[in-house]
């Protein structure tokens, strides 16, 4: 004969289970609104952070910007200075008396400028301002061919300053001069990597830095993949500060 259980008995037996299950379906509902609260504070957080990072990359962005066009402006300063005096020359008496130290200035000029902006081939710049320098006071040029070869080299400064390239070039990093491959971006700022996987950027003070950290190799590498690439403009989250270019 099948017995059967109370309603009741059978009632107090499932009503712990149903609170057990209702405690830990409790239970489990707070856990996942804390972790919504504690996402919510990470993405208010984070979009702060990203707030404050796209207001530094734009503030660096406009020196860039800013750099780039005081570095025109000045070569084109200079440009014109050499171009007056070439034309005040030519309607004088052909013996160009004048000339002469409007050069040597205008040399005395680009040389600093050279010295004091982006260590970008200096030796050879320098040297081609120093023949220049030494030709036009031993006469061995006349002064307005001297005055033809600094509007030359101006220009190739100009030129220098509106382009971003890829480049080789010996650079001195720890005390050892290295073969590297440099990133210019015009005249503002450069990048270096060497085949051993080492990489930096170029200092204010004409130095060369080296990146310590991984978001650093990444950046820069990402840089020279773009200009390896043709990827000539863009904008890029780059390490390293501006150099000064002299005032």
């Amino acid at each position: 004969m099948m017995r059967v259980r109370p309603i009741g008995l059978v009632l107090a037996l499932l009503l712990p289970l149903v609170a057990s299950a209702e405690d830990t379906r409790g239970a489990r509902l707070a856990e996942l609104r804390a972790e919504v609260e504690t996402l919510r504070a990470e993405v208010a957080r984070e979009r702060t952070d990203l707030d404050a990072r796209l207001e530094d990359l734009d503030v660096r962005r406009r020196e860039i910007e800013l750099e780039a066009d005081r570095e025109r402006l000045a070569l084109e300063r200079l440009q014109l200075t050499v171009k007056g005096a070439r034309e005040e020359a030519g309607t004088s008496d052909g013996r160009f008396d004048g000339l002469k130290p409007v050069v040597l200035e205008g040399i005395a000029s680009l040389r600093a400028r050279v010295q004091g902006g982006l260590p970008y081939r200096r030796t050879e710049r320098l040297g081609a301002l120093d023949e220049l320098e030494t030709q036009t006071r031993s006469d061995a040029i006349t002064p307005d061919k001297a005055a033809s070869r600094l509007w030359q080299i101006v220009e190739d400064e100009l030129a220098l300053s509106r382009e971003n390239t890829v480049d080789r070039q010996v650079i001195a990093v720890d005390g050892e001069e290295r073969l590297a491959d440099v990133a210019r971006l015009g005249m503002v700022a450069l990048y270096w990597r060497t085949e051993d996987g080492a990489c930096g950027w170029a200092e204010r003070d004409g130095s060369f830095a080296k990146a310590s950290t991984r978001t650093e190799k990444a950046q820069i590498d990402e840089l020279f993949t773009a200009l390896e690439r043709r990827m000539r403009t863009g904008w890029f989250d780059l390490p390293g500060g501006l150099p000064e270019a002299p005032r």
